[in-house]
């Protein structure tokens, strides 16, 4: 999944609603056991992507990276909106 320069939710409350919505409904597409990667589309955009060349798209796609303690206690290490 390509991303951008740069990308921003719209805000805070739009990066909490669609990372939720992510652990809700996300799909995993990387298990290592350790760090969990999962991809969600939202049911509306939720922030932007600048491309290489400055060009601004907005996504509703969010990725988010989360970390498995070996008690099973979860962390969410980073999320941030990509493009298709």
């Amino acid at each position: 999944m390509p991303g951008g320069e740069a990308s921003a939710f719209y805000s805070q409350e739009t990066a909490e609603e669609a990372v939720q919505y992510a652990l809700d409904h996300g799909t995993i597409v990387e298990d290592t056991g350790a760090v969990r990667v999962l991809v969600a589309s939202f049911p509306e955009n939720i922030g932007y992507v600048y491309d290489r060349n400055g060009t601004r798209t907005d996504t509703n796609i969010v990725r988010v990276v989360e970390r498995i303690l070996p008690n099973g206690t979860t962390f969410i290490l980073t999320a941030y909106p990509v493009t298709p």
